[in-house]
């Protein structure tokens, strides 16, 4: 069993707004720390007229000892407007349902739970990975 927490810093690589309204955003980054060696990439897509709730996701995590790959579960992001300043903030919260992966991870299954929030294009998110018993 895998269980543990990681911090990434995290930029926007891609935004792309489809004719129907739908957003799709592309991020990726790399752990926080002297520690680092984990990598993410995660893409999510929001439909227009549900302001919070995502349609989907995929993230990939990328580490020392192999990948792990998960779809979305559940979901949501909200966009902040910040009283003072304007600025608008994206907050993320998704459950994410592993569903393989490679190197050590090849037959992995569990959950990552990922929550944090990008400003600017750039941002953090902490990630708790939670494998299946026998199957890390």
């Amino acid at each position: 069993m895998l269980q543990g927490s990681l911090r990434f810093e995290v930029e926007v690589v891609e935004v792309q707004r489809h004719l129907n309204g739908t957003r799709y955003v592309s991020i990726e980054g790399d752990e926080e720390g002297a520690s680092g060696g984990w990598a993410i990439a995660l893409n999510y897509g929001r439909p227009k007229d549900e302001e919070s709730s995502l349609e989907e996701a995929d993230l990939a995590l990328t580490g020392p000892r192999g990948s792990l790959f998960a779809g979305l579960e559940s979901g949501r992001t909200d966009i902040v407007t910040d009283d003072v300043g304007g600025d608008d903030r994206e907050l993320l919260e998704l459950t994410m349902r592993v569903h393989g992966g490679d190197g050590d991870f090849a037959d992995a299954a569990g959950e990552i739970r990922l929550q944090g929030e990008i400003m600017a294009a750039a941002g953090r998110l902490d990630v708790i990975i939670s494998l299946d018993a026998g199957r890390d």
